[in-house]
């Protein structure tokens, strides 16, 4: 193997679910406050060479509550492979890095196909500041 070349290595990401609801009775009202939270889970397998790493967000929740054009339910989950002794660390720390932007362009793709307002593309985030809201399988 290269010594340039990482050992985690990332095969493939699908989308697990994707709910969104338009709000028909939106108003707007100026620009919307961008509210989102973004959960991620890691799993590693028995083999301990194997992890997968889930993104899951909610994006404007209570559309109606709070005026918001619609609410976006979705998660995304990685495959990764790493040598046993690095899988679970790499996993947490490179694996949430790795699929952002797979799950930024779902984001922007669906809002963008469902024609409500205009596409929305989430924020750059720092991963690492996300670990609270980390769970382990």
């Amino acid at each position: 193997m290269d010594k340039h070349q990482s050992k985690f290595i990332f095969h493939n990401y699908k989308v697990e679910n994707i709910v969104l609801h338009w709000n028909p009775s939106y108003q707007k009202e100026g620009s919307i406050q961008m509210k989102f939270k973004l959960d991620i889970i890691t799993s590693i397998a028995d083999d301990k060479t194997n992890g997968t790493v889930t993104l899951k967000c909610n994006i404007f929740e209570d559309a109606e509550v709070n005026n918001y054009p619609y609410s976006l339910s979705l998660s995304i989950v990685g495959y990764f492979s790493a040598d046993p002794t690095d899988v679970e660390e790499i996993s947490l720390e490179n694996g949430p890095t790795i699929l952002y932007p797979f799950f930024r362009s779902v984001v922007a793709d669906i809002t963008k196909a469902a024609n409500i307002t205009s596409p929305l593309v989430l924020p750059l985030v720092n991963i690492n500041s996300l670990a609270n809201n980390t769970d382990k399988e």
